[in-house]
C-alpha cells in the first residue's frame, strides 16, 4: 500500500506541444464535465470486460484520478493496485489529493509521457489498461503506443480504451445536453 505522500517522478522530460487543451487548475471545468458525462458508463464497461477485485489495472492520461480512485477501490481486495500516469505534474497533485480525499492509498501516480511507454517500469505486472482520449495526443504514431501498451500487459491481460473526434464529429447530445455543448465549448477553445 502507498503511503498520503507517495509521488513517482520518472526522469523522462516531457514534450507538452502537442496537447493543445490546458492541464492542471485551468482543466478543471473541462475534466469535470467529462467524468459526469462518461464515468457511469465507463465504470460498468470496465466491470462487464473484466475488472475485478485484486487486479493491476494501468491508466494512462488519469487526469484529475476520477477513474483511478474509483478503479482502485474496486480492486483493492485481494491486494490489487493502480497505477495512473498523467504528462502534468499539476494535475497529478490534484489526483493525489482527491485520493487521499477519498481514502484511497492503493494508487501510484507517475508523471510521465504517454509517448514514452515503452520505458514506464511498474512495481507490479499489469493485468488490465484502461484509457481515455490519451492516446490522439501522442507525439509518436497511435499505432506505436498501442503496441508498446500491449507489451506492458501481463500474458492474458486486458486492454481497454474510449476515444473519440470531438473535432470534427458534431458533437452533440439527444436530446440536447447543456453540458455536452458546454464541454465541446472548452475543448475547441
Amino acid at each position: 500500500m502507498l503511503k498520503q505522500n507517495d509521488f513517482n517522478k520518472h526522469q523522462e522530460i516531457i514534450d507538452k506541444s502537442s496537447y493543445f487543451m490546458s492541464d492542471g487548475e485551468l482543466d478543471r471545468e473541462r475534466l469535470n464535465i467529462v467524468n459526469e458525462i462518461y464515468n457511469s458508463k465507463t465504470f460498468g464497461f470496465l466491470i462487464k470486460h473484466g475488472l475485478k477485485a485484486g487486479t493491476h489495472v494501468l491508466e494512462i492520461g488519469c487526469g484529475y484520478g476520477h477513474c483511478a480512485i474509483w478503479m482502485a477501490q474496486q480492486v483493492a481486495k485481494n491486494g490489487g493496485s493502480v497505477t495512473a500516469i498523467d504528462f502534468s505534474e499539476e494535475t497529478l497533485d490534484i489526483a493525489k489529493q482527491n485520493a487521499i480525499n477519498a481514502g484511497v492509498f492503493n494508487i501510484e501516480f507517475i508523471c510521465f509521457d504517454i509517448s514514452l511507454i515503452s520505458n514506464l517500469k511498474t512495481k507490479v505486472p499489469i493485468d488490465f489498461v484502461y484509457g481515455r482520449w490519451v492516446i490522439e495526443f501522442c507525439k509518436l504514431s497511435p499505432d506505436k503506443v498501442l503496441q508498446d501498451l500491449y507489451t506492458l500487459l501481463s500474458p492474458g491481460g486486458i486492454f481497454t480504451y474510449e476515444t473519440g473526434n470531438f473535432i470534427n464529429n458534431g458533437i452533440r447530445g439527444e436530446p440536447e445536453n447543456i453540458l455536452i455543448n458546454r464541454w465541446q465549448a472548452l475543448c475547441l477553445a
